[in-house]
């Protein structure tokens, strides 16, 4: 190897070696790759398997998978891609933060998309009632309000 490029893949830059930058974004890029893989693998092979079936339920839940669990495992990629770098602490802690937020939201996210499959689901299945289904979206307002607020509050503490 050219000791020229030995030589710049030991240059620091911000507390950490070209080499160790190089490395960081490898991992990440492995973790993208493999975030993707399970996406168009495993969760259409799933989605393939509950086209059969007559609920609407496994639909829900693959579709929640996808829009909350995807984004976490592309964070945990981006998490463990760091792990290879010195960040100073208040980098550590903005990621720290950052994950705070990222899990709170989709959680959040998935409480809500969760509360509202079930009331629709009831009122649309099991009711069949069209009144009740107009009030619905007046009732998920108040409720996403509620739970948005004290998701909110969860973040702030």
């Amino acid at each position: 190897m050219n000791i020229q490029f030995v030589e710049f893949l030991h240059t620091e830059y911000l507390g950490n070696t070209v080499l160790k930058y190089l490395i960081s974004a490898g991992v990440f890029a492995a973790g993208i790759f493999l975030v993707r893989i399970f996406k168009t693998v495993v969760l259409n092979r799933i989605e393939k398997l509950t086209e059969k079936t007559a609920t609407d339920v496994d639909d829900f839940l693959i579709s929640a998978a996808e829009k909350s669990a995807v984004p976490l495992f592309y964070y945990g990629a981006f998490y463990i891609a760091l792990q290879y770098l010195n960040l100073t602490p208040k980098a550590e802690n903005a990621v720290s933060v950052l994950g705070t937020l990222l899990v709170a939201v989709m959680g959040i996210r998935l409480l809500l998309e969760i509360i509202t499959f079930s009331m629709r689901h009831y009122l649309v299945v099991k009711e069949k009632d069209e009144k009740k289904e107009k009030s619905l979206s007046g009732m998920l307002t108040i409720i996403k309000v509620i739970v948005w607020g004290l998701g909110l509050v969860f973040i702030l503490d």
